[in-house]
C-alpha cells in the first residue's frame, strides 16, 4: 500500500487518513490531487514550524497557539529554563542554550529560523528591540505588527511566501510590560495569522 494517496478510488478516506482500524500514513506523505503535500499547502498556505524563547507574554502566546494548531514547536531558552513567572515547564520542547543571559537565546532563535515575527506596542524596553536587531543582523526577514490592530492575514502570508519562511521565530514583550494585556491579544492575533486552514 506504499504510495497510496487519499485520491485513490479503492481506499476509503478514513483508511487513507489513518482513522482508527486503518493503515496509518504520515500527513506529510498525503497529497492533494495536484500533488501538493497536504501538510504544507492549504489554499496557498503551509504549516509553519514555530520558534520561540519561552518568556511570558508573546512567547507564551506562540507556544499556546502552536500547540492548539498542532504545529511543530522548538526554540532556545535560557540555561535554567527561567522566565519571569518561574521555570518553563519541561514538557515545552525548548532547548537550554548554555547561558542564563536571555540575549543568547534571542540571538540563537533569530539566527536559526527563516524569519522573525514581532508583536508589540509602543516601545518595549525588554528584549523586543534586540529580537528585531538580531534578526536583521543575520539577514533574516523581520515583520513587526501591532498588538492593538487587526492583522492583515493575506499580507502576512504573502510575506511568508515571498521570503520562503518555514520556521518562524515569534517574539515580543513579556507579560510584565503591560500585565494582563500582552499574552491574550497576542494569542488572538497569532490564531488568525498562522492557522493555515482559515
Amino acid at each position: 500500500m506504499a504510495g497510496v494517496s487519499p485520491t485513490d478510488k479503492n481506499i476509503p478516506d478514513s483508511v487513507a487518513l489513518g482513522a482508527s482500524g486503518g493503515s496509518l500514513f504520515q500527513l506529510a506523505t498525503l497529497r492533494t490531487p495536484q500533488g501538493d503535500s497536504l501538510s504544507r499547502c492549504v489554499d496557498g498556505k503551509h504549516r509553519l514550524s514555530i520558534v520561540t524563547g519561552g518568556q511570558t507574554g508573546v512567547d507564551t502566546a506562540a507556544i499556546v497557539v502552536a500547540r492548539e494548531l498542532s504545529l511543530s514547536l522548538r526554540g532556545w531558552c535560557p540555561a535554567d529554563r527561567h522566565n519571569e513567572s518561574g521555570r518553563i515547564p519541561v514538557d515545552i520542547p525548548l532547548q537550554e542554550c548554555g547561558s542564563a543571559d536571555p540575549a543568547v537565546r534571542t540571538e540563537l532563535n533569530a539566527a536559526e529560523s527563516d524569519g522573525t515575527l514581532v508583536l508589540t506596542r509602543g516601545n518595549p524596553t525588554d528584549g523586543t528591540p534586540l529580537t528585531v536587531e538580531r534578526a536583521r543582523a543575520h539577514g533574516k526577514p523581520c515583520l513587526v505588527l501591532s498588538l492593538d490592530e487587526a492583522p492583515d492575514v493575506e499580507a502576512f502570508w504573502k510575506w511568508i511566501r515571498d521570503n520562503d519562511i518555514r520556521s518562524l521565530n515569534i517574539g515580543g514583550p513579556r507579560e510584565s510590560f503591560e500585565p494582563g494585556n500582552v499574552q491574550e491579544p497576542a494569542s488572538v492575533i497569532l490564531r488568525k495569522l498562522i492557522d493555515p486552514t482559515v
